[in-house]
């Protein structure tokens, strides 16, 4: 009878005690746990936020206004020096010039936060910018209103003006601020770009092939002949005897000079200047990606 006892005992001794709690101390110990809980998730909730807000604070500002201002406003400028120099005829026409009209695209994709747009444009205009710089450096040579390779022009009707020199000056220093503007938001050439400039400069120049006058234009006594993106020959580059094969004096016809004028500009010459491009762009940029992973590893 002892030992039953004394068993029956240590199985008492050994059974799960259990805790009858009155309502207040179960309200009580209910509410300390969610407490514990709320503090953990406000604590993991913080954590991630200033994660996303580091990580944000590590990527560029895509958007960039006043440099789309600027360059909206010398394309302005450029519009009205050829509608007081050549007409309102002329003057429209000459807003579609490539090498102007592409500052158009470029002033919205740096206020919409589009670096593709100003990496497009900057590429559609390398050629004849190009063109235009080489040629500058013989006008101060020859001291004439053309450079030697018959591309740069400061000139209007009038002569060489402050306002005529301004209005064209973009030729000079698009692309470097294109390049500047990609680099800081870590945008890097690739060949998508090339490609979309081939699209852009074939629609715009099929436009102007479209709406260009084929006779000149009487303005102020004298007859201006518009060549709007190469409409009616190549511009300029006499020595280049296979860039004028289409032109219309040589019996060319519209269609046959937009695609081999395309094909030469945008494919050909824009082409062999893209890796000139890429390594103003691309050389040692700093991908967004990357900061991400050193941020994180000085954590």
């Amino acid at each position: 009878e002892n030992s039953r006892r004394s068993l029956q005992k240590r199985d008492v001794l050994l059974a799960p005690q259990r805790h009858v709690c009155s309502p207040q101390q179960s309200y009580t110990f209910n509410r300390e746990i969610n407490r514990k809980k709320y503090t953990m998730d406000k604590r993991s909730s913080s954590k991630m936020i200033n994660q996303s807000s580091s990580e944000a604070a590590t990527l560029p500002d895509l958007t960039n206004p006043w440099l789309g201002i600027f360059f909206l406003c010398f394309f302005l400028l450029g519009e009205y020096e050829s509608m007081v120099e050549y007409g309102p005829v002329i003057g429209i026409l000459e807003a579609f010039w490539v090498c102007s009209f592409s500052m158009v695209l470029a002033s919205f994709g740096c206020s919409a936060g589009r670096p593709n747009w100003v990496a497009t444009a900057m590429i559609s205009v390398s050629t004849g910018h190009t063109l235009w710089i080489v040629d500058s450096f013989t006008l101060l040579f020859n001291g004439s209103r053309l450079g030697s390779l018959g591309v740069a022009d400061y000139g209007g009707v009038d002569g060489v003006t402050l306002s005529s020199f301004l209005a064209v000056s973009h030729h000079l220093w698009f692309m470097a601020a294109c390049a500047r503007h990609l680099r800081g938001v870590r945008t890097q050439l690739t060949l998508g770009h090339f490609a979309s400039s081939y699209v852009w400069v074939s629609l715009v120049s099929l436009l102007t092939l479209w709406i260009n006058p084929v006779k000149c234009v009487m303005y102020k006594g004298t007859c201006i002949l518009a060549n709007v993106n190469m409409a009616l020959e190549w511009w300029g580059a006499e020595f280049c005897d296979f860039c004028h094969w289409y032109d219309r004096d040589r019996g060319g016809s519209g269609l046959a000079r937009w695609l081999w004028s395309n094909f030469l500009y945008s494919g050909v010459f824009n082409g062999a200047l893209f890796g000139l491009l890429w390594l103003a762009v691309n050389y040692k940029a700093e991908r967004p990606e990357t900061a991400r992973g050193k941020d994180k590893k000085k954590k």
